[in-house]
């Protein structure tokens, strides 16, 4: 494990994140990305623990303060801003936290695309699965499947 930039352990550092962008756009031209209920602490504390359980990982420790963006290693998830403490934002920086714990870290490479797409089929729906991988497919995203 590396040091990242955030203060967190981020593995593979030196692996470039290549397709951050075309992931951000495809997410937002989702429409499951328009979903802003922001949910309470302890609905945030219990979706990361369903998803923690789901994936077969230790849940994260969960910050609110300290950061100035929603971020994610291998142990930790960072939520500062309301809008972070929805289900869409949930998803994505948990499936950072699941690619941390796997052996294939690759930031928002296939194998995090892939698993994000678990992730979202998993907890958000088939319907908002679907409309995220047609959406890879619009911006270049490789995901694994």
């Amino acid at each position: 494990m590396a040091k990242s930039w955030m203060g967190g352990d981020i593995p593979n550092t030196h692996i470039k994140d290549y397709q951050a962008k075309q992931i951000f756009q495809a997410e937002d031209s989702c429409m499951f990305w328009g979903d802003t209920d922001i949910l309470t602490w302890e609905q945030v504390q219990n979706i990361i623990q369903r998803i923690s359980e789901w994936a077969e990982i230790s849940p994260p420790t969960l910050l609110e303060e300290g950061h100035l963006i929603a971020y994610a290693t291998a142990d930790t998830i960072s939520l500062p801003f309301p809008i972070s403490k929805t289900l869409p934002y949930i998803c994505h920086e948990m499936s950072h936290v699941i690619n941390y714990n796997g052996t294939n870290a690759d930031h928002h490479g296939k194998h995090f695309a892939g698993g994000y797409l678990e992730v979202v089929e998993e907890f958000i729906g088939t319907e908002a699965s679907q409309d995220l991988k047609r959406a890879f497919k619009v911006y270049g995203v490789e995901h694994k499947r």
